[in-house]
Parts: C-alpha cells; structure tokens; sequence
C-alpha cells in the first residue's frame, strides 16, 4: 500500500500529502508528547464535525484530558479547525506493524471512531492492549462489506469495541442480527449540528449587505432555496418555472435563491443566462434593483439561508450524492430531493414524517412547490423543527459512559 500512496504521490497531490502525513506521523506523535490522549479518528472533515459535540463535552467534564483527532483525507487534516487542546496528525497505514508502533507511541486511554471508519488492524493493536474503543454516530446497511463473506475479521474487531453508538434502529436491527450486545441507540449527531446553525446569528455578509436591503427582501414574501446543486436541479427547476401557475406565484410573491455547488465564474455567468427571463441578483454584487431571484456565488451562506425559506430543493439526489438535507429541515423548510438516495437513510425518514418528499421530474417539482405555496396549504415550519429535536443525540448518555469505561492499560 505505502509504494502505491509513493507512486500515486507523484501524479497527485492529495495522494502525495496523505502518503508524507503518514510517513511523519509517529515522529509527530512523539514531538506532540501527549500524556495518555483520547484519540478520535475521523476520515475527512464531515466526520471531524460529526465529533465536534462529543469532543466539546467530554472536555468540559475532564478538561485535563489532551485529544488527538487523526484523519485519512487532506480535507479533514487541512480544514478542521481545531481548539487548542486538540492535535491533528494523518493515520498510519493500516498494516499490523504499523499500527502496533503507533498504539504503542500514542498510549490513548480512549479510542473513538466516527461513523464507519474500520481499520482492521489499528483495532486488533487497541483490543490487545486493552484499551476501550468506541464507534460514534455508527450507520451501517444490509450492502455493507462487513456483512458479506468477507467481512468476518472486521465484524469480530466490531464486536470487541466497549460500545457502539448507533444513529438509528436499522443499524442496530443489522447488529442484533449478528448477536452483537455492545450497542447502543443514541440519535443522529448530525441532527444536533444542524440545529445548533440555525441557532447562531446570522453573519454581517447577510445582516450589513446594501445596508440591510436584502434582510428586508429576505424577510418578506415566500422563499424556496435551491440548494448545493448541480446543473441537473438547475434545469430542473427552469422547466417547472414554465408551469403557468407557478410562474404567475414567482411574479407575485414566491422568491428564490439558488446555492450551486459550483461557484465558478463560468458556472454563475451559464445560471444567469439560464434564468434571464427574471430578474436575477448575485450575492457578491450590492442590490441595486428589485429582484425575483438570488444567486449566491459565495461559500459558507447556505446553511444560514434556510431560516428564511419554506422550501428547500437540495442537490445531489440524482446522480446518488445528496447534499445535506438535515440542515434545511432544521430550519423548518419541507425539502425536496431526487430519488437516488439509498445511500442517505435521513430521505427515507423525512417521507415517514412527512417532511420531505423524492421528486423524479420538473412536473413533480413543479407540482410540489405549488402545493406548499399554497394559501390553504402552508408548511407546518414548527412541526418540522420538532421532528428535527426528536432525532437528536443525546450526547450527555454518551459522555457517561464514555468516560464511566474502565481506562487502558498503561503501556
């Protein structure tokens, strides 16, 4: 594996910073000279966020404890902003030696991994030392490698960790399943983050832009947000803005703002001659004129525009990558998706509760924003909040018995 990262290395640069962050990373563990840490490893930044309320809390209760987050992908180790009792290094290869060598130079009392991260050996090296292993915010699914023919090593390495945190019910029916005892049900960490966004003020490049016109214009009229899309969704919703209906409410009070995923130049210049039949603002620019459509060509807005709409189109669901849907659901928004989201259970959920819905065509869409723009027919903001708090992790639970586990043995 090392001479396949070296010669990947050469050709790209991710592959080059993954292979010299794991050639370094035992001489970084030893310059680091961590007194017994937790380690938490997560594979790339998602994950690192999915930790971020776990690592909060369990500091707060024992704040003498130092933390080592370990990471595969350059995006987690470049992007994850850290608090200052918090180290970062890139995992090991995950090869019997090496992982023996890194336990051994580490010592954690704990060991985390987030979500789906199952390194075989670095496991085996924690359960011969006897050190407690826990699994964070764990979703696994009936096609998973773990339950083919092949995966017997790494369900026996499951087995042996102290508890399993489990998003939800699918996952532990797969356990039990298997004869697992080590888990434990205890909600949707991602559920919690999102919440917490809606919960902080908004930014000064929403408040203080031209001077509080588009905080009024966000404020008043329906709004539905196309979100992180792709040029599939763009389409998509141009063709349902030609239904009569629909195009009469976008002239009357029905607003939108669209968040590609994409915010080249190239791509903003191609959505503004897509929709030139209105009137059209991008958020880098001051608003000078009335508009019926927001372009924003900025990161890091998204997530803080879904409080002020009702409807949210998220990207990604046709080609198999839905983008986050949790996070416009915890602002209120019904949110609509495409039908290619097996991989995302949260889909099949907001259908149960009924605060969401797969679409398949711009007619559905189409059809779909007219029912929730309706008079007679306006979307219940309060009640999809609430179903959001119910899916919560209890992360306190998780504290408890984090911390409850009996330590390592000091090596």
């Amino acid at each position: 594996m090392r001479p396949i990262l070296f010669f990947g290395g050469r050709f790209s640069a991710k592959l080059y910073k993954i292979h010299r962050g794991q050639k370094d990373g035992i001489q970084r563990i030893q310059s680091l000279n961590l007194h017994n840490p937790i380690w938490i490893h997560a594979a790339s930044l998602g994950e690192y966020e999915m930790a971020i309320p776990l690592i909060e809390q369990l500091h707060l209760r024992n704040p003498e404890i130092p933390f080592l987050i370990s990471f595969f992908s350059p995006s987690g180790f470049e992007n994850a902003k850290l608090p200052d009792y918090c180290c970062k290094i890139y995992l090991g290869i995950d090869t019997p030696k090496q992982a023996g060598k890194f336990i051994d130079a580490l010592k954690p009392q704990k060991v985390i991994f987030v979500k789906y991260e199952i390194w075989l050996n670095h496991l085996k090296a924690c359960h011969n030392r006897n050190i407690p292993v826990f699994y964070w915010n764990l979703i696994l699914r009936k096609d998973h490698f773990v339950f083919s023919r092949f995966g017997k090593p790494w369900l026996s390495v499951l087995q042996k960790c102290q508890t399993l945190f489990c998003q939800n019910s699918i996952t532990i029916q797969l356990l039990e399943s298997r004869n697992f005892k080590n888990w434990l049900q205890t909600g949707d960490i991602r559920f919690n983050r999102a919440n917490e966004i809606q919960n902080l003020e908004l930014p000064n490049t929403i408040l203080d832009h031209s001077d509080g016109e588009l905080l009024n214009w966000l404020l008043s009229g329906s709004i539905l947000i196309l979100g992180s899309s792709w040029p599939t969704e763009e389409i998509m919703l141009l063709e349902a803005l030609k239904s009569p209906d629909l195009l009469h409410k976008v002239h009357q009070q029905l607003k939108i703002i669209i968040v590609p995923h994409d915010i080249s130049f190239n791509h903003i210049q191609t959505i503004q001659k897509q929709f030139s039949d209105f009137q059209t603002q991008l958020f880098s620019e001051p608003v000078k004129n009335e508009f019926q459509i927001l372009i924003v060509d900025q990161i890091g807005i998204l997530s803080r525009l879904y409080r002020f709409a009702n409807i949210a189109f998220i990207g990604g669901g046709f080609s198999g990558q839905l983008h986050n849907i949790i996070e416009p659901a915890a602002a209120g928004c019904f949110t609509l998706y495409g039908p290619n989201a097996k991989k995302f259970p949260e889909s099949e959920l907001f259908e149960e509760l009924n605060i969401g819905n797969k679409i398949n065509d711009s007619q559905e869409l189409a059809q779909k924003i007219e029912l929730y723009f309706d008079a007679d027919y306006s979307v219940n903001k309060d009640y999809i909040k609430h179903q959001v708090h119910l899916q919560m992790s209890n992360i306190q639970r998780c504290v408890d018995v984090i911390l409850s586990s009996k330590d390592s043995i000091q090596l």
